[in-house]
């Protein structure tokens, strides 16, 4: 899937369509969910050029979002203990 989203994402960088999805220059119909992930991956593109490193950038952000959001909720509810536990074990 890496490779599909990748693909799709230079894609959309290079024709500057932001609305529809494509893969190999045709409507991408297997790749049309909301395209969110494929907007922030090609904003990665643009802004750190077309790379593996531009391509994990977002799924890494989001990764280490989740546990900080973890972290702060279960260590305001539950205590610290509870909090360390909980996203060590998300991380």
């Amino acid at each position: 899937d890496e490779s599909l989203y990748a693909t799709t994402a230079w894609e959309m960088t290079q024709s500057g369509d932001i609305v529809a999805t494509t893969f190999d220059g045709e409507l991408d119909y297997y790749n049309s969910k909301p395209p969110m992930n494929v907007w922030l991956l090609a904003t990665s593109f643009s802004l750190f050029g077309v790379s593996l490193w531009a391509l994990r950038l977002p799924s890494a952000l989001a990764g280490w979002l989740a546990v900080y959001v973890l972290q702060r909720w279960t260590g305001r509810a539950f205590g610290p203990v509870v909090s360390l536990i909980s996203s060590a074990v998300l991380a």
